[in-house]
């Protein structure tokens, strides 16, 4: 059974991530991070040629991500297939278990890479979704004809953009998705909340019942946010959300800056630590020490169960538990670079937050150098401090 639809059935938040296939065959890359995924999410979605641009399928990553035991989210789009292609794709997903899947019409060829290329849209969502459940309905296949074994079930999904005008065109092919066999939606990014709770008021006025989970994307960068309102169709509220970023720039780099150097000032007190970096040349939300005598992974591990949240050596190596390179680059032996703390700030963090990890990492430093052997030898002079 799919692992979303257990989550809803049992009243639980739908958690998924999204995923992108490589434009290349090589999936080791997303294996690997989707390891990091495996028990913290209910599906990985993975994209159909987003954008319209050329990657590996769907179906292939599915296949691999399943073979790995990780439960993938298959997604489909009318833009390259006609029905019979699309039928024959979902009977094979299901030959390897997959059972949970997205209809997506699909961005034209014109906005991405190969504009060349000719569409299908044999069928648009809709067209997917019904096509599909009358497959479920009847076990027969598109063309009529009896399916060998049965028909396969899929938990079917659809997406909706909230912001879009007018806003009842939405609603109406929302209808249109849930009555023919959606059982959950996905939005488009969500960047503005006002405006989401009063699409999810008129989803309510309207009488469609569905779980709907809403789109978050993290930004890494000002561009990104630039390059999707201009390219991503359903994208919408980016350029306001970097607008009002870019209007409290430095409100918020003042508070951020005040969070950090208090921060830096308490970790400072624990002996034998060290900040990395410049203490004053560097970005607002960034406070990365090295403590010696312990373990970093050790350290993460029991600040979790404090509640913070951290990261060991610098951002390039944070899920690696070799050293950092760029902390041996600035001269931190190994034995140090080790056991560093990486923690991260911004506008949203308070100073009551800042008082709790200054309360708990001194303790927890002071735990682990207790049941260290390199501690007791630092401490008796067999070896000597570095730090």
């Amino acid at each position: 059974m799919s692992m979303l639809k257990e989550a809803f059935a049992a009243g639980k938040f739908g958690v998924t991530a999204e995923m992108a296939p490589p434009k290349g065959y090589d999936f080791s890359e997303q294996l690997e991070a989707a390891k990091l995924l495996n028990g913290k999410v209910h599906g990985v979605n993975v994209t159909d040629m987003q954008s319209a641009s050329l990657k590996a399928s769907s179906l292939g990553l599915c296949v691999a991500l399943k073979n790995a035991g990780i439960e993938p989210i298959l997604q489909m789009t009318g833009r390259d297939r006609n029905r019979m292609a699309i039928m024959g794709d979902i009977l094979s997903a299901a030959a390897f278990g997959i059972d949970t899947m997205l209809a997506l019409t699909g961005d034209h060829p014109v906005v991405g890479d190969c504009p060349e290329s000719k569409p299908v849209y044999d069928l648009d969502s809709v067209g997917i979704l019904k096509m599909l459940t009358k497959m479920e309905q009847t076990n027969c296949d598109c063309g009529g004809n009896e399916i060998a074994g049965g028909a396969p079930k899929f938990y079917k999904g659809a997406s909706v953009t909230p912001v879009y005008d007018p806003i009842e065109l939405q609603i109406n092919k929302l209808r249109q998705k849930v009555e023919n066999g959606a059982e959950y939606i996905q939005t488009q990014g969500i960047f503005d909340l006002d405006t989401f709770k009063r699409f999810l008021d008129k989803v309510d006025a309207a009488g469609i019942k569905t779980h709907i989970m809403a789109g978050i994307i993290p930004l890494k960068a000002a561009g990104m946010a630039r390059y999707m309102n201009e390219n991503v169709p359903g994208i919408a509220a980016m350029a306001a959300a970097l607008e009002d970023a870019c209007a409290h720039m430095e409100e918020n780099r003042a508070k951020v800056t005040a969070l950090r150097d208090k921060l830096i000032a308490g970790l400072s007190q624990i002996p034998h630590s060290a900040l990395n970096g410049d203490p004053v040349n560097r970005l607002p939300g960034n406070v990365n020490f090295c403590f010696e005598g312990i373990e970093g992974e050790s350290l993460l591990l029991l600040l979790d169960d404090a509640g913070i949240c951290a990261s060991s050596g610098s951002a390039c190596t944070s899920g690696s538990l070799d050293p950092s390179h760029v902390l041996l680059a600035i001269g931190r032996p190994h034995e140090v670079a080790h056991g560093s703390l990486r923690l991260s700030l911004s506008e949203w963090n308070q100073p009551w937050e800042i008082d709790h990890i200054l309360r708990e990492v001194p303790r927890v430093v002071a735990y682990l150098r207790s049941m260290s052997p390199v501690w007791k030898d630092l401490e008796s002079g067999k070896k000597q401090f570095m730090l």
